[in-house]
């Protein structure tokens, strides 16, 4: 598994004190979407591994239980690999089709000890997420042309608070980042990491590693895919639809919500210390 060849790493001299998992749900492109999410989970690499234990199985059974065990023949592009995608399990989208016996039953028992298991580790991993509304970002951005974009501002917030979680042990023993493949989330992450102004700070010092994860085949990342899919379903619906969302948005984390509000009232200082960061930066396109 992914968590035990860190933790051989670790016992081979690499000390890595944190590893946190980051997903994003929905795109910075206001003409298609109304929220963006990007949520995030953390924990001391000590501590992944039980979790994973305990994820995998849940995962196993109910692949199993809906699938049948011939299910890895069945599906060889996944290898053998069960997961969780919020994405393709609502939409029917395979492996997750109507047809293959995922009714909406069997959706919510799955989900639902997938939320049971996030339950009981809560306690050893931070779990993080920061939403940015959309129209109102635009909105704002027109009146304050210095606003960072949106994963900028959620990136600062959910690694920020991973990392605080353990400071000061990640001083020492260091942090890795991993954002799901493809994410533009990474590249923004990277980006500020390598800015030349931010290496002598202390806070970007103590990162040893970012990279991207295939969602799928981590899946100790997979809890950041289902947290942002819940946040992202509730404001778009106006409701929370289910007993598991319900369960899972009441896991203790660390949240903000960038709306109009939000948005207008900046910590004091940050657009002037983003502006000057952003004289480093690659040049982005603008968000649609």
């Amino acid at each position: 598994s992914f968590s035990r060849v860190m933790m051989v790493l670790s016992a081979k001299g690499v000390v890595i004190v944190l590893q946190a998992y980051f997903d994003g749900g929905n795109k910075a492109d206001s003409r298609r979407y109304k929220i963006l999410t990007l949520a995030g989970c953390a924990a001391q690499a000590k501590d992944w591994p039980s979790f994973e234990e305990r994820w995998n199985r849940v995962l196993h059974r109910h692949w199993t239980s809906v699938l049948g065990n011939k299910w890895p023949k069945l599906f060889p592009e996944y290898q053998g690999i069960p997961f969780l995608h919020m994405t393709d399990l609502m939409s029917g989208n395979r492996p997750f089709s109507r047809q293959n016996g995922w009714d909406a039953s069997r959706i919510n028992t799955f989900v639902s000890d997938c939320v049971t298991a996030l339950e009981i580790h809560s306690a050893q991993m931070l779990m993080s997420s920061c939403s940015v509304i959309l129209a109102d970002y635009k909105k704002v951005l027109a009146a304050l042309p210095g606003l960072p974009p949106v994963e900028h501002l959620c990136n600062v917030f959910c690694v920020g608070h991973s990392l605080m979680r353990y400071w000061p042990a990640v001083l020492h023993d260091k942090a890795e980042l991993y954002f799901d493949r493809g994410e533009t989330f990474c590249g923004h992450m990277r980006n500020l990491w390598n800015n030349k102004t931010n290496k002598n700070r202390l806070t970007w010092s103590c990162i040893r590693q970012i990279g991207e994860i295939n969602m799928r085949d981590t899946p100790v990342a997979q809890p950041a895919d289902l947290l942002a899919w819940s946040i992202n379903r509730a404001y778009e619906r106006g409701q929370i639809e289910n007993e598991w969302q319900s369960r899972l948005l009441a896991i203790n984390r660390a949240s903000e919500w960038f709306d109009e509000k939000r948005l207008r009232g900046p910590i004091p200082g940050s657009l002037e210390r983003y502006q000057k960061a952003k004289e480093k930066l690659p040049t982005r396109k603008p968000m649609p």
